[in-house]
């Protein structure tokens, strides 16, 4: 990302944001500064409430944000710390040109493919929230994992405070993006084991999609698994909880506001032999 600014924002807490933020001084959180209708996102360490009263943070727009936006100090915003603790009013307190403050970035290499699925031998750097700036007609490659366990039941996960995307949400899905060098059915192995700790008996590929919003190429599988249904574990930074539902309790959850629905699409045809 070409950084063109850096803003501060002041977070002054509040009794509830005091006590949402209490168990988390000192681990990373994943923030959004929201202004109109653009979006850009932190992942940042969040001090100890006890000891302050407020919270700086830096959050980086790039050229294409100041295009659309005048942001100024004095600038008023809302602050979206995901379903829990709902948004919080903050200020921009100043415009600095140096290297942000408080502020973590999560870096991948990703390999870029083209319109027909091909590798381009091009990679792009990943950091948090700048999937966008992948230039037009390339995409990363994208597995995602629908769970069905030998005795019917479908895993869910919610997904952690901390992502960059639906951060909060439940969904019927392990999985992410593939690393360089690495072929579809590895990256979903991979994800798999690392979101939920379980190994597949089968992978079964029943969809292959492009997102141009996303810069993503979706391989979507169904992962057949015969495991200890206790025997899921949770990733810190990608799951906070899981769940197994009966294909009744799914197709609940596949018609919910809660629901990925862009995920859910990917899966339109296996879901609609269910209903």
């Amino acid at each position: 990302m070409k950084i063109k600014n850096i803003y501060t924002v002041r977070i002054t807490y509040t009794s509830g944001l005091k006590e949402y933020l209490k168990e988390k001084a000192g681990k990373p959180v994943w923030l959004s500064v929201l202004q109109k209708d653009t979006s850009w996102s932190a992942y940042a360490v969040m001090p100890d409430p006890d000891q302050t009263d407020h919270f700086d943070l830096d959050v980086i727009f790039d050229d294409d944000f100041r295009k659309t936006v005048d942001v100024k100090p004095g600038d008023i915003f809302e602050l979206d710390l995901g379903k829990t603790a709902g948004t919080h009013k903050v200020e921009v307190t100043g415009i600095r040109k140096d290297e942000p403050i408080n502020h973590i970035e999560n870096k991948e290499i990703w390999d870029l493919y083209d319109s027909d699925g091909k590798l381009t031998g091009e990679t792009f750097e990943r950091r948090f929230g700048n999937f966008r700036n992948i230039p037009d007609g390339r995409y990363h490659l994208v597995v995602d994992l629908l769970v069905i366990h030998s005795d019917g039941a479908y895993l869910l996960t919610k997904r952690s405070e901390e992502k960059d995307w639906y951060p909060g949400y439940w969904e019927a899905s392990a999985g992410g993006a593939a690393l360089k060098g690495e072929e579809p059915l590895d990256a979903a192995n991979r994800e798999l084991t690392e979101e939920t700790g379980l190994i597949p008996d089968s992978l079964e590929l029943v969809d292959v999609s492009f997102k141009d919003s996303t810069h993503a190429m979706y391989y979507s599988y169904i992962a057949r698994v015969s495991c200890d249904k206790d025997s899921v574990t949770l990733q810190e930074g990608e799951t906070t909880d899981y769940k197994w539902v009966d294909a009744a309790g799914f197709i609940s959850y596949v018609d919910s506001d809660d629901a990925m629905k862009s995920h859910n699409l990917r899966y339109e045809k296996y879901i609609s032999t269910l209903r």
